[in-house]
């Protein structure tokens, strides 16, 4: 779908579904051992899904580390291990543009990311990656609330890579 039925999409839902699946995801990543502080790449297209991903992970004082739907493995890769990310959150994308083969192939080079999560097209779907998680399976039974971790004004939030024209990304 284009940017508008994208739009049109995020506006069926209400402001306390977004926040319950959030909440899900935040409970979801403190469980699997990501820590306050802790990276979390996300790789997605403007999208509901990226809403819950980036509240989720904020909730959960996280670092959010967008990654450009159209990096290669190795770049993926590169990212996730200069940023010191714990995990990834993917989506599943299309044939042309397979956001999530790309990122698995990446995540599998960053030994230390030990996270991935992958969100279907089709919610509720069966991973296509054998091996990776789906995002819908993952956050399934985890409760609707969740209290903010507490964070400082100086801590960060998010960190944004160059485009690397002239050398690695920085």
């Amino acid at each position: 779908p284009g940017p508008t039925e994208k739009i049109l999409h995020l506006a069926e839902h209400s402001a306390g579904d977004v926040l319950a699946r959030a909440n899900q995801l935040a409970h979801y990543l403190q469980e699997a051992g990501v820590s306050p502080e802790g990276r979390v790449g996300v790789c997605m297209e403007r999208s509901l899904e990226l809403v819950v991903a980036l509240l989720g992970i904020l909730k959960a004082g996280a670092v959010v580390v967008p990654l450009n739907i159209l990096l290669k493995p190795r770049e993926v890769g590169y990212h996730l291990r200069d940023s010191d990310a714990r995990a990834l959150i993917a989506f599943e994308g299309t044939p042309e543009l397979p956001m999530a083969a790309e990122g698995w192939a990446g995540f599998n080079q960053a030994a230390d990311c030990e996270t991935f999560l992958l969100i279907t097209a089709s919610p509720g779907a069966a991973s296509p990656i054998e091996g990776a998680e789906t995002l819908h399976a993952a956050v399934a039974g985890q409760p609707t609330t969740f209290q903010s971790v507490v964070t400082e004004a100086t801590d960060t939030a998010v960190i944004l890579y160059t485009s690397g024209t002239t050398g690695q990304p920085k």
